[in-house]
């Protein structure tokens, strides 16, 4: 007898076997994607503070040249302040406050830009001019370059009160420490009878090199209910040139810049009042044992606080991946500023 050959079995998937191949290969997905989101912002932080440790390292050198730490520059509410899009906006004497209770909005945006970097004309930073205009010339108040402004980037010494005279001696007219009475030619383009040894001297720096522009942003105006800068960059603003600076982190957000106290005029003595540990959204939110002592209380009457920002000269904030913070406590429900990014120093 001749048997049939016999009909060899294919095992199919069931539709339960499908979706869980399907689930498991969507999960793996999800985890690969997550660990990729979190290498991203890894490399976006570690930019970051790369980039704040250079600037770090800038406001010591600037230090070691200049006798103090840049003063604190941003809109003053006294006469002769400029209002946003006029030459000088944002970029006068900020005083350093007299009460604790007033201290935490008293940071710069402009300052790192300033002094670590020299954007401006003559009329900005004492940089450009070694000779008089030729007879008959008028220097006019928005040139971007001034005379003999080259190379573009440096300052000169801005002097004991570090506003290049704005406070010493300031023109005449304008309230002292704003942009306007610091004393170069003038912004009317008058030269006074000593400029030719104002503008003599070595000039300084530029202490900070930003390896991209990306990092470099333009201030146009601020939001009047949360204080934060309008930013542009290079190729957004025909005008870029002629705005207020500042530096900004991976996210595009300024990096703000804090310091302790000085007398006015003379910023190379520090005063007593304050110090770096007392502003509340550069305070970690977490500390190791032995790292936290009281402070100031803040908005919650957290009075936790570092003693490596109650010892530092200065310090740096940025607001960290979700590009957002909150300056009147410490340790936020909504947690923005769980993620802030400090530096501080030296």
């Amino acid at each position: 007898m001749v048997r049939a050959a016999s009909t060899p079995q294919v095992h199919a998937f069931t539709i339960i076997e499908l979706l869980v191949t399907v689930a498991i290969i969507i999960l793996l997905l999800g985890l690969l994607l997550v660990g990729l989101q979190q290498a991203a912002r890894a490399a976006q932080v570690a930019q970051t503070k790369t980039l704040m440790s250079s600037i770090n390292r800038a406001l010591v050198s600037f230090k070691t040249d200049v006798g103090y730490y840049p003063p604190v520059l941003g809109r003053g509410s006294g006469n002769g302040s400029q209002q946003a899009g006029q030459l000088g906006f944002c970029r006068d004497l900020l005083v350093p406050p007299t009460s604790n209770a007033t201290i935490q909005p008293w940071n710069s945006f402009t300052s790192l830009p300033e002094f670590l970097l020299g954007y401006g004309s003559r009329t900005a930073d004492g940089y450009g001019v070694v000779t008089r205009p030729p007879p008959g010339t008028v220097p006019q108040a928005n040139d971007p370059m001034g005379w003999r402004e080259d190379p573009r980037l440096g300052i000169r010494h801005p002097g004991r009160d570090g506003v290049w005279g704005a406070v010493a001696t300031p023109n005449a007219g304008t309230a002292s420490g704003t942009f306007g009475a610091r004393n170069g030619f003038n912004l009317q383009g008058t030269p006074n009878p000593d400029d030719s040894k104002r503008f003599a001297g070595k000039p300084l720096g530029p202490y900070l090199e930003l390896k991209d522009a990306v990092f470099l942003g333009g201030i146009t105006d601020y939001n009047t209910s949360t204080g934060e800068p309008t930013i542009v960059r290079a190729t957004e603003a025909p005008n870029f040139d002629a705005l207020p600076k500042c530096i900004v982190d991976y996210w595009g957000r300024p990096i703000r810049y804090y310091r302790r106290p000085y007398t006015v005029p003379d910023c190379s003595t520090v005063a007593t009042g304050f110090n770096c540990g007392d502003f509340f959204a550069l305070r970690p939110q977490s500390f190791g044992q032995g790292t936290d002592v009281d402070g100031v209380a803040d908005g919650s009457n957290d009075t936790s606080t570092s003693r490596e920002l109650q010892s530092a000269e200065f310090a740096l904030l940025s607001y960290g991946p979700d590009k957002s913070w909150d300056p009147t406590v410490r340790a936020d429900a909504q947690g923005y500023n769980k993620d802030n990014i400090v530096e501080a120093g030296p």
